[in-house]
């Protein structure tokens, strides 16, 4: 398996967005985490979330564990989190809020990995309530973003990126190159993970 291809941009000086692409024993641990904007605490809450995925011992129920010591520690600070565990033959993984999971095939539509989570209450409230998903064999493209990509660019838009890029290097510039407005310019950070399977 190919190590993932990461990209973060930010239309101010420091982003709000983070990003973890970890391997371990021959799994990789992917997460996303998008800090609550325009409230205070929302890029310490990200982080927060982020270091507590690095430096755990397994993933099952870590968001929801995250969220209660963020409520302690970082009121009111708040954040998304997407975590996805890839094992040989199989992906799991658990979201809240509206970062997101795909999987995109060489042909097709992308399969939407997260499309039942709760977006809100959000890690951090003390509140968030984590659902499970995974795919058992997965093939094609794993893709994991913060709505900095989802707001701007639509799916056929992604998916088709992904899809006709020579490489994914090529695609993970090609897709924030998709989230900037006609002026070039993002309006919100991004944070995304592209991964072969």
């Amino acid at each position: 398996m190919l190590s993932p291809v990461v990209r973060e941009a930010s239309y101010r000086t420091a982003t709000e967005d983070r990003v973890l692409a970890r391997s371990h024993m021959g799994e990789w641990l992917l997460a996303v985490a998008d800090g609550a904007g325009g409230r205070p605490g929302g890029a310490e809450a990200a982080q927060f979330a982020i270091e507590r995925v690095r430096m755990a011992p397994r993933w099952e129920a870590l968001i929801e564990e995250i969220d209660q010591e963020l409520a302690r520690t970082y009121e009111p600070g708040e954040t998304t989190l997407t975590i996805v565990n890839l094992e040989e033959n199989q992906l799991q993984g658990s979201s809240v809020g509206h970062s997101e999971a795909w999987l995109i095939g060489a042909i097709g539509p992308a399969r939407r990995l997260t499309e039942n989570q709760r977006r809100k209450p959000g890690v951090g409230t003390g509140g968030a309530m984590a659902i499970p998903f995974q795919e058992k064999r997965p093939q094609g493209t794993l893709l994991l973003a913060t709505d900095g990509l989802f707001k701007y660019a639509s799916e056929d838009e992604i998916v088709s990126t992904v899809q006709g890029a020579a490489c994914l290097e090529e695609a993970a510039d090609a897709l924030v190159a998709l989230a900037r407005g006609s002026n070039g310019k993002l309006y919100d950070d991004l944070a995304l993970i592209l991964l072969a399977l």
